[in-house]
């Protein structure tokens, strides 16, 4: 009555449910890849699409025209540049940065409370987030820096408009907020710009400003107006002097300020507000008793070498012979020991060479 199926049999029986485990592999492989297909076409034009949006947004809160006055509040403000950033993308984006510039710059000198940028510090729900954002706006406005040529006049604005954005958000001394807000208030914001500061060092400020200075000091005619080497130098004192002139900080400004060329030479021909902010940080006895030091002098040599070596020699020179007589006579010492030091160093490395 019961028979055992035949070998022929059961092969074909094994074969079909292999064959039908097979096809539902196969359909369950075309599903998920149609589904993946699907997703990325999604995400592309959803993308694409809150790109443009956003775009349009922008243009139409910061239309970067010299004559527009941004009329939107601090709180719309950071709405746009957050979806901006959101979707920013770096080739096509290149030309609405210095238009949120420009319009954040212009909001921050306007009578009216509301369209000041930093005005949004009074709703603390969103403060982190606007934080975040004033760095990023400014980390990416010190990365362009060292990418412009400032001889050129689609690039010379720019230079002055990005200098002019971190001087503003360094100091909060500027902020209309902060002239109208109470000492705790105001300590707070101090403190803010210091974490900006720090945050700008840690990024590559110093770097950044002395390329610019090299590109344009060393431009034959000089490309930098006066304005811009005047906030060169504010921008790279107030970290030093944030940090209680710490030897790292110190060094970060002799290695890369003080050794642009003829950093000082410019300084006295825009006039004598750049040598009284130095005389103010006391930056020649400072620098002086630092590289004074055979093992910080060591440091600076191998960050700098021979010919940039040199530069900043020069322009501690010049600074010791505009010193007052006293200053002088006190530093003439350890300076001389600093001169010795570098020119022996120099010798050193042309006799390896």
């Amino acid at each position: 009555m019961f028979t055992a199926p035949s070998s022929s049999e059961r092969d074909e029986l094994l074969r079909e449910c292999h064959a039908a485990r097979a096809a539902r592999k196969l359909q369950h492989a075309q599903t998920d890849a149609a589904l993946r297909i699907q997703a990325f076409w999604r995400q592309c034009s959803t993308v694409l699409r809150l790109r443009r949006e956003n775009r349009l947004k922008c243009d139409e809160v910061f239309p970067g025209k010299k004559e527009h006055v941004v009329t939107a509040s601090a709180v719309d403000q950071f709405w746009c540049i957050r979806r901006w950033l959101f979707t920013y993308h770096c080739a096509q984006d290149t030309e609405r940065f210095p238009n949120i510039c420009q319009g954040i710059v212009s909001s921050m000198s306007q009578s009216v409370p509301k369209v000041w940028y930093v005005s949004i510090i009074s709703q603390s729900k969103v403060v982190p987030a606007w934080i975040v954002q004033v760095k990023r706006l400014c980390t990416m406005a010190v990365q362009e820096l060292a990418k412009l040529k400032p001889w050129t006049g689609r690039d010379s604005p720019r230079v002055v408009l990005y200098l002019r954005l971190l001087v503003t958000f360094t100091d909060s001394a500027s902020w209309q907020l902060s002239a109208k807000s109470g000492e705790a208030v105001q300590s707070n914001l101090a403190k803010l710009c210091r974490s900006i500061q720090m945050h700008l060092v840690e990024r590559g400020l110093y770097g950044s400003l002395k390329e610019l200075g090299m590109t344009g000091l060393c431009h034959d005619p000089v490309a930098l107006p006066t304005s811009a080497i005047l906030s060169i130098l504010t921008l790279s004192l107030r970290p030093l002097t944030s940090s209680g002139f710490s030897v790292a900080r110190l060094m970060d400004f002799s290695i890369h300020i003080l050794s642009i060329p003829a950093l000082v030479t410019h300084l006295r021909q825009a006039g004598s507000q750049g040598l009284s902010l130095l005389d103010r940080c006391q930056t020649l006895k400072r620098t002086v008793v630092l590289l004074a030091d055979p093992r910080n002098l060591q440091v600076a040599f191998d960050a700098l070498h021979a010919v940039k070596a040199i530069c900043l020699l020069g322009n501690l020179i010049e600074l010791f012979t505009v010193a007052p007589k006293p200053l002088a006579t006190e530093l003439r010492q350890p300076f001389v020991g600093m001169i010795s030091g570098i020119l022996d160093h120099c010798q050193q490395y042309v006799g390896g060479r």
